[in-house]
């Protein structure tokens, strides 16, 4: 075999693997974090804000786990007062197992959340919420089996 059907055969090769990873990226599913991000960047000094604030007034939110049900407490200071805002459970594998929901402090201040809804792994819990017309942001991470 001579030199020139070796090279021939090396570079032949080499556009294959080329083509195949191009349409490997093709396929590829990637999730955004949001579809609006540009708009979120913008007001991102907001959230750092709202973050401020939770961490200033040293609030207090517990979160627990159980078979049935995610709940979330909220602080002590809350109570009595209305609460505006939302809180999205946040899937960083699939967008699709994303859940959002209006934040309704309870009579006890505790929101339930039905975990049939969760599948199996880690979600972000970001909440963002207006009291006093303060904006307060609060985040965790969940583990759920």
């Amino acid at each position: 075999m001579s030199w020139g059907i070796k090279i021939t055969i090396l570079y032949c090769g080499f556009v294959v693997l080329i083509l195949s990873m191009v349409f490997a990226t093709m396929t590829y599913k990637v999730d955004l974090v949001s579809a609006d991000y540009y708009d979120q960047e913008l007001k991102f000094q907001d959230k750092i804000n709202g973050i401020r604030n939770t961490d200033s007034l040293h609030l207090s939110f517990k979160t627990e786990i159980a078979k049935q049900v995610v709940s979330l407490q909220y602080p002590e200071q809350w109570h009595g007062k209305k609460v505006a805002g939302r809180i999205l459970f946040y899937r960083p594998s699939d967008s699709a197992l994303d859940l959002s929901y209006t934040a309704n402090q309870g009579e006890q201040g505790q929101q339930v959340f039905a975990s049939g809804k969760f599948r199996r792994g880690t979600y972000k819990m970001l909440c963002d919420f207006q009291v006093d017309g303060r904006k307060f942001c609060y985040e965790e991470t969940l583990f759920l089996n």
